[in-house]
This record gives structure tokens, C-alpha cells and sequence, in this order.
């Protein structure tokens, strides 16, 4: 796969395992609405941004740790495999972070 992905399983039935499970006020909202359609879109929309924004801050704290070691890097080769790296994290970017960081990134990389 290129991209990561998240899969969800939305399941109404009672789970006696989460009996006692608290739930945070706006997602008990947004669940509890699971039944409208337009509600459900927005619960679906707001859980695939909140997956995207998690994933674009472990690419970009992976991508950090490179640049630091590519700052340290003794050799080419070392300094090659490096910026590999730093490109495939930069292609797990979500499209709107990626090119918001590209000419960023490259001023860091080089």
C-alpha cells in the first residue's frame, strides 16, 4: 500500500465489556445522532480527519527525527538513505499537509 488506512466497525449493539466505558460529552453526541444520515456523514467525516490528522503528526514527528540525524550524518551514503526516509514519510502526508510542507521540507532536506 502507498497510503495508510483505517478501518471502523460502527456497531449499536451493547458490548458488556464497555459497560463501564465513559464516553467524552461531543463523541456521545456525535454517536448518539449515528442514526441520522447527514449526522452520520459528519460522525464518518470527523473520524476520517481526526485518522488523517493522527497520521500526518506521527509522519511529521518521524520526519523530525530524520532531519536531526540528517544534520549529524557522517557520510553521502548515510545522508542518501536518510532522505529516503524523510520522502516516503513525506508520501504518507495527507494531500492538504503535503503540499503545505513540501517547499518546507525541501528548504530542510535540501
Amino acid at each position: 500500500m502507498e497510503r495508510p488506512y483505517l478501518v471502523i466497525e460502527i456497531d449499536g449493539r451493547e458490548k458488556a465489556g464497555y459497560k463501564d466505558f465513559e464516553i467524552g460529552a461531543e463523541s456521545a453526541d456525535l454517536l448518539a445522532q449515528w442514526g441520522d444520515k447527514d449526522a452520520a456523514a459528519t460522525t464518518l467525516n470527523t473520524i476520517v480527519g481526526l485518522a488523517e490528522q493522527v497520521n500526518d503528526a506521527k509522519q511529521l514527528n518521524s520526519i523530525r527525527e530524520l532531519v536531526g540525524k540528517l544534520k549529524n550524518a557522517g557520510t553521502e551514503d548515510e545522508k542518501k538513505l536518510l532522505k529516503a526516509k524523510i520522502d516516503a514519510h513525506r508520501k504518507l502526508l495527507t494531500e492538504d499537509n503535503s503540499e503545505l510542507l513540501k517547499n518546507f521540507l525541501d528548504s530542510m532536506v535540501g
